[in-house]
């Protein structure tokens, strides 16, 4: 399976929503680590989204890199308190 680097996409093309939802995709095919550069690209796009944060979290989480799912999910929960899921991922991980 060939990755394009994802720098190589123009941000302006692409929702934050949409990146999610195809780095989501590859996660759900068992691709975690795969799935990481989109969503940090997109996190990186997105500095003050809980949401990118939080997926970012849960790539981390899919590839088993525990100490940076918890700590994306911490930035996540750093931006938006109410974020349940960071909060119960974080009790999970810990």
């Amino acid at each position: 399976m060939r990755i394009w680097p994802v720098e190589r996409q123009d941000a302006a093309l692409t929702t934050e929503d949409e990146v999610t939802n195809a780095a989501n995709a590859v996660l759900e095919l068992d691709h975690g680590k795969e799935a990481l550069p989109i969503l940090a690209w997109n996190a990186s796009r997105f500095p003050s989204s809980a949401s990118a944060h939080d997926s970012l979290g849960d790539g981390y989480w899919h590839a088993g890199d525990r100490p940076r799912a918890v700590a994306s999910y911490q930035r996540s929960l750093t931006l938006e308190p109410q974020n349940d899921h960071a909060k119960l991922m974080i009790d999970l991980l810990r």
